[in-house]
């Protein structure tokens, strides 16, 4: 099978032409086991695509930069197009560079939150783009980014077809249902290992379940924990809660069901103060006794010390309980005394056996926890064979730094190319990894969830055999969560069954006989009618469009969900780095958001009266919106509830700025979206990205224009003009001038003088 945009020698499966055949011609998911060439399906429609439609793009979504990296390589290999013509596009871009390349590009590879973020500012349009790939797509739920673009796309592309690929997409039939809405799907293709054009294509994979006992000296530990879990759980269960659930099946899914209801009750004006705090405890200790059965004595022994150093009046109340205090002691003892996990010197004994039956194995060692990340290595690395390295995602929590992408590919490559033989890795390296050489796969814990197994498991036997090996500690969480990925995947088999039949006969029944119009489909007037289709829309379009609104939003926002609520309400989003504010929808209107959890820290660290005094002095008609459960105010955090009503009686009369409570980010937007029209209806005035406070002082006018400089607060607006008593002496003083002021070193300084001096550019 030839096709001009393809070179020769890549050839399809009969499995795989099957999905090419159907994904041709409707949008489609293709669900198929890891390792079995899901990207290949992706190739030869994306060729056929761009053949059909040569002036548009491609655009190949994967959830992280390095699985994104790797299909841009994967795809360079095979499809004719010049080397310029494929584009990598992350957050890492610079963004005046990314639609830059976004224009030039014909084949483009982003993570889905970067397009999001360019479409929510409209600064690239998917009208152009006639294929698009969702990678992963079992992630294309709730507010994920995929979900968001897969709807634009359905609204502006001018020949969209798409098709998302994933090996696990839930385990229930509401879940895929929910996938295939959310991508706009037509079409399912499914295949199991079991599928007899399959079967000859897979690998055969070992499993061990290797089970260790639970120590004696952790079981008292437990007893401790679970004697104050036990007693939560009674007084909650007199009070009406957990009817008919028995403490031996109490588990996390029922904790946060409670949670839940307990929010809802409060809503409805009922007091339930005390009972919040005792479900926090609840699960607090649940979390806990997880750690010990499943992590060992480390683990818990920081996690206990985080939990001393929280201010809640509910842990308050814990830690005060004589068994949670013997239970901190024990573990400060068994920590001090150097007790670690039997699993731990069980997973040293099979990565150790594994390198002595062959000497250049590699290994993935999966936990969930990057405290044992650490614990592993130490353990391991005693060995003179094991060489681990540790692998863990970009976010830095508490103490520990994260990995960013420039150094996870650099691991990665080091593991393939030999210098490290054991990568030790959290959830980050469940997705995605093409290392075809690993020998081992070791699950330090089991993980309910069927998804993540499947894609654990995944890392392995890709291109020839391999071992899986599953640690499990008796009597413990470990078997729990073993049995409950066993059901779960069981249950995802049988609704990807069901979803299957739905959709027979919406497919091509024989894989072959729509393929002989792969390689040459244009026609000519397909293409003319669509365009002349368009340019009649968009001339609709011109004659009734209405006023856009226009959102000012502060870079910090962008991950609040808020901008993609306004884009999707219609709201022209322009993303900014703002002084003073969150959002701003008029000259006079600037909006201070916070959750009730930002509320009530800026509080204690005494952020907040220095923003409403910043709001109020810049603005007109500033506003504050507290996003949450506002019952929840004073339950959160150990505050009085004094303290948190003078704090708003001060906001409310003393800088004369309204308090607006919201429920969540959709309604946030909401608000935001009908504030706008009341601003922007009616006037042509454009939306200046600086307030309008009226009646200003000369000082304060002063300040205010030396505030808007980059990076300059307040005070270091003050010093500058203490310094060089006039606004005109600091436009014109030098870069090392401006460092002689306490505060400037020379990148500030350069930066100031940058936009002193820069040309002027109206923006598009």
């Amino acid at each position: 099978m030839s096709h001009p945009l393809l070179e020769e020698g890549v050839k399809l499966r009969e499995y795989q032409e099957a999905a090419v055949s159907v994904a041709l011609e409707q949008d489609t998911l293709v669900v198929l086991p890891t390792g079995l060439g899901k990207t290949i399906i992706a190739l030869f429609v994306a060729a056929h695509r761009l053949h059909k439609y040569p002036e548009s793009k491609i655009l190949f979504l994967a959830p992280t930069k390095p699985l994104a990296q790797q299909h841009v390589a994967s795809f360079k290999k095979f499809l004719k197009l010049e080397e310029d013509e494929f584009v990598l596009l992350t957050g890492e871009e610079k963004p005046e560079n990314r639609l830059k390349l976004w224009e030039k590009g014909r084949a483009i590879f982003a993570t889905p939150q970067t397009i999001e973020n360019e479409l929510i500012q409209n600064n690239i349009s998917l009208n152009d783009v006639s294929f698009i790939i969702f990678d992963e797509a079992h992630r294309a739920v709730g507010n994920y980014a995929y979900v968001f673009i897969a709807k634009k796309y359905k609204d502006s592309g001018s020949q969209p077809r798409s098709l998302a690929l994933t090996a696990s997409p839930g385990a229930s039939k509401d879940k895929i249902q929910e996938i295939v809405q959310n991508l706009n799907i037509d079409a399912v293709e499914i295949r199991t290992e079991k599928d007899w054009d399959v079967r000859q294509y897979v690998e055969k994979m070992e499993v061990d379940w290797v089970k260790v006992q639970f120590p004696e000296n952790f079981a008292r530990l437990k007893k401790l924990l679970e004697g104050a879990m036990k007693e939560y759980f009674d007084w909650l269960r007199k009070g009406g809660y957990f009817v008919g659930k028995k403490f031996q099946g109490l588990g996390k899914r029922d904790i946060l069901a409670l949670q839940a209801q307990l929010r809802q009750e409060m809503l409805a004006g009922e007091t339930r103060f005390k009972e919040i705090s005792d479900v926090a405890a609840l699960m607090k200790l649940f979390h806990a006794v997880e750690l010990l059965e499943t992590q060992g004595i480390a683990p818990l022994n920081e996690y206990l010390k985080r939990m001393q150093k929280q201010k809640s009046k509910a842990v308050s109340i814990l830690l005060k309980r004589d068994d949670i205090c013997s239970a901190i002691g024990l573990t400060e003892l068994l920590n001090n005394q150097g007790v670690d996990h039997p699993k731990l010197a069980k997973l040293y004994d099979i990565v150790a056996d594994q390198l002595d039956a062959k000497e250049k194995s590699k290994i993935i060692v999966f936990t969930q926890y990057r405290d044992t990340v650490d614990k592993i290595i130490d353990h391991l690395v005693k060995h003179d064979k094991i060489l681990p390295v540790r692998f863990i995602g970009q976010a830095t929590k508490g103490k520990q730094k994260g990995m960013s992408q420039k150094e996870q590919k650099q691991i990665l490559e080091q593991f393939s190319g030999g210098e490290f033989n054991c990568l030790v890795a959290t959830s980050v390296g469940e997705e995605g990894l093409d290392i075809p050489e690993v020998d081992l796969v070791v699950f330090y814990e089991p993980i309910p969830s069927e998804i993540r197994s499947i894609q654990r498991r995944g890392r392995t036997a890709r291109r020839h055999a391999g071992r899986l090996v599953v640690l499990m500690t008796e009597k413990t969480r470990d078997e729990i969560y073993f049995w409950a990925a066993f059901h779960k995947e069981r249950r995802m088999k049988a609704a990807l069954k069901e979803v299957q039949k739905e959709f027979k006969g919406r497919t091509a029944p024989d894989g072959q006989s729509k393929l002989g119009a792969f390689v040459i489909e244009d026609k000519v007037e397909d293409n003319l009618e669509n365009e002349t289709k368009k340019e009649g829309e968009e001339t609709e379009k011109t004659e009734m469009e209405p006023k856009i609104l226009k959102v000012y939003v502060d870079q910090r926002e962008r991950n609040s969900g808020i901008a993609k609520k306004l884009s999707e309400l219609g709201v022209e989003v322009k993303i900014h780095q703002m002084e003073v504010g969150d959002y701003m929808v008029s000259e006079a209107v600037a909006i201070e958001r916070k959750t009730v959890g930002d509320f009530l820290q800026s509080l204690i660290d005494k952020r907040l009266m220095e923003q409403m005094s910043n709001l109020s002095r810049n603005f007109e008609a500033p506003l504050l919106i507290i996003e949450g459960d506002n019952f929840s105010l004073y339950t959160e955090r150990n505050i009085h509830p004094n303290a948190i009503r003078g704090a708003m009686a001060s906001i409310a009369v003393n800088f004369g700025i309204p308090v607006i409570f919201t429920r969540d980010s959709d309604d946030t937007a909401a608000f935001l979206h009908i504030l706008a029209r009341r601003e922007q209806d009616g006037s042509d005035k454009e939306v200046a990205l600086r307030g309008s406070k009226r009646a200003m002082s000369m000082a304060e006018q002063q300040r205010f224009i030396i505030e808007s400089l980059p990076n300059v607060s307040a005070v270091l607006a003050k010093r500058l003009l203490k310094h060089f008593d006039t606004v005109q002496k600091i436009f014109d003083a030098g870069s090392m001038q401006l460092q002689e002021v306490e505060g400037i070193g020379s990148k500030k300084a350069q930066e100031i003088k940058r936009v002193i001096r820069a040309k002027y550019e109206e923006e598009v």
